[in-house]
Formats: C-alpha cells, sequence, structure tokens
C-alpha cells in the first residue's frame, strides 16, 4: 500500500473535532511507526497534528 492511500485512509477517519482527531492522529502514528510504514507517513500524520493546534493555520501560535 502507498503513502498516498495511507493518508488518504487516515485522513478520512478525522471528524473534525480537534481533541478527538489528535488522539486518532497520535494511535494512527503509533500503528505506522510499528508496522514500518515509514518515516514519511509518520511525518505527515505528526503535521496534521500540528495543524490541529488553533492558531497555527492563522500564523498567530508564537
Amino acid at each position: 500500500m502507498g503513502n498516498e492511500v495511507i493518508l488518504r485512509d487516515i485522513r478520512s477517519g478525522l471528524t473534525g473535532d480537534r481533541k478527538q482527531d489528535a488522539v486518532y492522529l497520535l494511535r494512527q502514528a503509533v500503528r505506522c511507526r510499528d508496522s514500518g510504514y515509514g518515516e514519511a507517513v509518520v511525518n505527515e500524520i505528526g503535521r496534521m497534528i500540528f495543524s490541529l493546534i488553533p492558531g497555527v493555520d492563522d500564523g498567530n501560535i508564537f
């Protein structure tokens, strides 16, 4: 299974609730890391988690 397919599958599980999605994405990152899907997938999941922080999209976090 390619990285894009894996990430598309993960994105389809997002609900729009920041807290719930953060927990879901963390679990998916651990699952992908343990399954050996590759660093690129885990890094992209990390970026998705970071984007859930309020103000990140607006550039107002720091």
